[in-house]
């Protein structure tokens, strides 16, 4: 049976989480409304970069079984990207949880926890994915509704390129590599002090007036199940430039540990990197990640 895991860091990164094994079958829910134009103004989510999580991950609680004793009354993703819930019934403290339709045994994660209303917002979905989304109770009642993945693409900045470099730092020692090694990873998530990430630049923008926009990172596994690793909101100067968004080195580390605590291994394969701006896909790219 599939797990509820809580997500720990205030930040909007996810945090390390506890794993799940196996599919839960949720129905329910009344259909979203159109998802809004732009907000004029900020959404109420947290603006702060997000970072790595240092707290141990909680002991799983077994999935509730479904009742009709809450049910969804209003599912809408808005035009930063961010999901929106609404419900009746069932008694508070309430939870929001998740998990991608994609994936041979995709993990069900908990987004928000104490919610003492009746709606909450969950902001670390990738657009170019479906989801179900639940909604639970302080009795473990549930109820759930699959939100359909957004393929549009992100196009207000212009045509933008993404070009990814792996690299590593092993000893101290910074490398362009043309894959990873699943048993490297496993030992730098276990405190090898070594590092896997990428040089990632995201080049060519124009824009006409400055933009708040919520910028997501995220995979997908060997098996296609996606896993988002980084969120965060920013504004935009009115201009244009060559680089849109560079990191010499961005470590993959809350990726890799995200990975670990979800299946208990390094998958090998072929992984897809996703960037998405507010709730379109902008680009993506591939690598390999070997034994």
């Amino acid at each position: 049976m599939k797990q509820f895991i809580r997500i720990l860091s205030a930040a909007l990164v996810l945090a390390l989480v506890l794993g799940a094994t196996q599919a839960m079958a949720l129905t329910g829910g009344t259909p979203p409304a159109q998802a809004p134009a732009r907000a004029t103004e900020q959404p109420p989510v947290q603006t702060e970069a997000p970072v790595q999580a240092t707290e141990q991950p909680p002991v799983q609680t077994e999935a509730p079984a479904q009742s009709s004793g809450i049910t969804i009354t209003g599912v809408t993703r808005d035009g930063y990207g961010d999901v929106s819930v609404t419900w009746d019934g069932g008694t508070a403290p309430y939870r929001l949880a998740y998990y991608a339709v994609d994936g041979a045994d995709s993990t069900l994660w908990n987004a928000v926890t104490g919610i003492t209303g009746k709606s909450g917002v969950i902001n670390e979905l990738l657009p170019n994915f479906g989801y179900v989304v639940a909604v639970v109770d302080a009795n473990g009642e549930y109820d759930s509704y699959t939100l359909e993945p957004n393929d549009k693409k992100f196009t207000a900045l212009g045509k933008m390129r993404l070009t990814m470099t792996l690299r590593q730092t092993v000893k101290k020692s910074a490398s362009t590599v043309k894959q990873f090694s699943a048993a490297n990873i496993l030992q730098s998530v276990q405190g090898s002090g070594n590092q896997y990430g990428a040089t990632i630049k995201l080049a060519d923008y124009r824009s006409k007036e400055p933009l708040l926009f919520t910028f997501r990172m995220g995979v997908t596994l060997p098996d296609g199940e996606p896993i988002i690793f980084y969120v965060n909101r920013m504004t935009l100067p009115k201009g244009s430039a060559d680089s849109f968004a560079y990191w010499n080195f961005f470590d993959f580390v809350d990726l890799w540990n995200n990975i670990m605590v979800a299946k208990g291994e390094i998958p090998t394969g072929t992984y897809t990197y996703y960037i998405c701006l507010d709730d379109s896909l902008v680009a993506s790219s591939s690598f390999t990640v070997v034994d």
